[in-house]
């Protein structure tokens, strides 16, 4: 998604040793922040990290923040998915709704920072679908193209997903960066 940015991107992997942070902001926001300033403290350089997480209506718009610790710890995607496919077993039309978010930071090692926020609407698979994606893409099923996010081509996922368009909102500071 920042392939044509004029930055060298590099991953959590080039620079092993770092401590992983803990979640405990109130907000997307807060733990995108806690996470991207982290690694920019440690690092010396800009970081970028996102906070995400699925929101079901029937279950009063949750798991929300607490997406992937949701079914215990140290549990996989696999299972967290089996949790949340089993809990609304059953459920049908509106009760199956449901929104991705994302929040992605953007911290320089001078303290600025920038945000960008994406979502994306639709609802709860019965079963999981796909081999792309990651997390709860399998079982989050998108009305309007009658797939998953799993199923989609990687180029169509990032222009409709809510990590797509959060990343989005910060490859135009990159872009435009001065």
């Amino acid at each position: 998604m920042l392939a044509d940015c004029p930055w060298e991107v590099e991953d959590l992997r080039a620079f092993p040793g770092l401590p992983v942070a803990e979640e405990t902001g109130a907000s997307y926001r807060e733990n995108a922040r806690i996470k991207a300033e982290l690694v920019s403290g440690i690092t010396g350089e800009m970081a970028l990290a996102d906070d995400s997480g699925i929101e079901v209506a029937a279950l009063n718009w949750g798991p929300g923040l607490f997406s992937a610790r949701w079914a215990g710890p140290d549990k996989d995607a696999e299972a967290i998915n089996r949790r949340l496919l089993d809990a609304v077993a059953g459920i049908r039309g509106e009760g199956r709704r449901a929104v991705m978010r994302s929040v992605v930071a953007l911290i320089s090692p001078d303290g600025r920072s920038w945000f960008g926020e994406g979502a994306c609407e639709g609802e709860i698979a019965t079963a999981p679908a796909g081999e792309e994606g990651f997390g709860y893409d399998p079982i989050f099923r998108l009305p309007g193209f009658n797939l998953t996010l799993a199923q989609l081509p990687t180029d169509v996922r990032d222009s409709i997903s809510h990590r797509g368009k959060a990343v989005g909102e910060i490859r135009a500071v990159l872009l435009n960066w001065r």
